[in-house]
């Protein structure tokens, strides 16, 4: 009797174990699988790779009815697809912005990707300290523009582009380094303002609301 008793304890157990690893184990594809959704609107966003609007539109819909399955309470699930469905409206807005106001972005930025070790190399090779640091702080304008965008970043471009440019006419470069220098700068000037231009369109607020959203949204799905 005792026996059959310990089997009867121990299978319960174990399904029960089961049973939480199994949730367990669905939390955390959810998890990865948002993370790979926010990795997919950061190309769009950043990079103009329409191509994943698509898939990445399917995706969050899979994640919101996973959510829906969840072994959580009634307020956590409700408070997370308010979430998720926040976060699919502002990555929609931006993506519907960048398509009508920056169809070649992905062109462009293609352009500053695959010469940009070639300028580094030439700036490098000049070795004029006042260029190398108007580079560098026109590098890290950009980016930081990118991810957070507000009006003064993009005075701040503007100002420090032209810099580089007066510092570049001003040390007399062999001519084709000076054009090759030049074309690469006004690539990297037409990436920057075709994705300004699409992020006044979707509105500077929403891009802002969006990565401090998506942490919200992974620590959500990490602690369940």
């Amino acid at each position: 009797m005792k026996l059959l008793l310990y089997i009867l304890i121990f299978s319960t157990l174990n399904a029960s174990m089961f049973t939480l690893g199994s949730d367990n184990k669905k939390q955390g594809n959810i998890a990865e699988e948002f993370r790979q959704n926010v990795n997919d609107a950061n190309s769009i966003i950043w990079r103009g790779e329409y191509d994943k609007i698509s898939p990445y539109k399917s995706n969050i819909v899979s994640i919101m009815k996973k959510v829906e399955n969840l072994d959580i309470s009634k307020d956590n699930r409700e408070r997370l697809k308010n979430d998720l469905q926040n976060y699919a409206d502002l990555v929609n807005i931006i993506a519907d912005s960048l398509q009508k106001e920056a169809p070649t972005l992905n062109k462009h930025y293609g352009e500053t990707i695959d010469k940009l070790e070639m300028f580094n190399k030439k700036i490098s090779n000049i070795g004029f300290y006042t260029l190398i640091t108007q580079w560098r702080e026109l590098s890290s304008i950009k980016n930081d523009f990118v991810k957070k965008p507000n009006p003064s970043l993009e005075k701040r471009f503007d100002n420090i582009l032209n810099e580089m440019t007066v510092t570049i006419t001003e040390l007399y470069l062999d001519d084709e380094v000076e054009k090759f220098l030049f074309n690469y700068m006004n690539h990297y000037k037409l990436y920057f303002k075709e994705i300004s231009q699409a992020y006044k369109r979707a509105n500077y607020d929403n891009i802002n609301k969006l990565k401090p959203l998506s942490y919200k949204i992974k620590a959500e799905l990490e602690i369940l």
